[in-house]
């Protein structure tokens, strides 16, 4: 009888991981692929000046319409990457400003470029939590229309978190479910933001990486820079 009852078990037990496997592939085939889905997320806590929020928002347009992202794209597996943009503070002050968008040639890029030059630049409000900014990034990858093997939160900031709780466990949390999360730290008088970004926000270790820029006026380049990177990881 017990022989009988362990290999029901052990039938039942297959069984469930087969359907399991089985939902995973069909979610697969159901969405159309990208080579990546990436949510990038923009500080616009109380450390951010209008002009600085405003080379946020433009550094970052001009980075998804360079020549050089867009033939990074365009030499991807399947030529698409799904991009999606959120600014964060605190408090749950969080803001999706462009929506999942797949960029596969200039005519996206621009879509998303107009979106980002248009909006509004304020002088920043709240405190800064790396935390809510990892959380808002995987939140935004569960509803990403389409389907990578490559999921991607991307941070830009320019300090440390100062309301609790600290963004390790947020980290963890996302690279155990498969989430690499990269930053861009613009440097400042708060030198310990790069540090915090290196030990706390990125990951997993040995694929998760910052990228420092000397201020505000080198964004642009410093994302370029920084999603060349990230289309080469995808590409090896």
């Amino acid at each position: 009888m017990r022989d009988s009852l362990d290999l029901l078990c052990r039938v039942a037990l297959t069984g469930l991981v087969a359907a399991v496997a089985s939902t995973s592939i069909a979610l697969a085939q159901v969405l159309e692929r990208a080579d990546i889905c990436m949510a990038i997320g923009l500080d616009v806590s109380g450390s951010m000046e209008p002009h600085e929020m405003r080379l946020q928002y433009d550094g970052l347009a001009r980075a998804l319409n360079h020549n050089r992202f867009l033939q990074a794209v365009e030499a991807g597996r399947q030529g698409i990457t799904a991009v999606a943009v959120y600014t964060w503070s605190a408090n749950r002050s969080v803001d999706v400003v462009v929506p999942w968008t797949g960029i596969s040639g200039p005519k996206d890029a621009e879509q998303v470029g107009a979106r980002l030059f248009a909006l509004p630049a304020h002088t920043g409000e709240g405190n800064t939590s790396l935390t809510l900014a990892i959380q808002t990034g995987v939140a935004l990858l569960e509803t990403c229309p389409w389907y990578a093997e490559r999921q991607l939160i991307n941070i830009a900031g320019d300090g440390v978190t100062n309301i609790y709780p600290g963004p390790m466990n947020a980290r963890d949390a996302a690279n155990d479910s498969g989430i690499v999360i990269n930053g861009l730290v613009i440097a400042s008088e708060e030198f310990a933001a790069l540090h915090h970004y290196r030990t706390e926000v990125v990951g997993p270790e040995g694929i998760g990486f910052v990228v420092l820029v000397d201020d505000f006026r080198g964004f642009s380049a410093g994302m370029l820079r920084k999603l060349l990177l990230e289309m080469a990881m995808v590409s090896e």
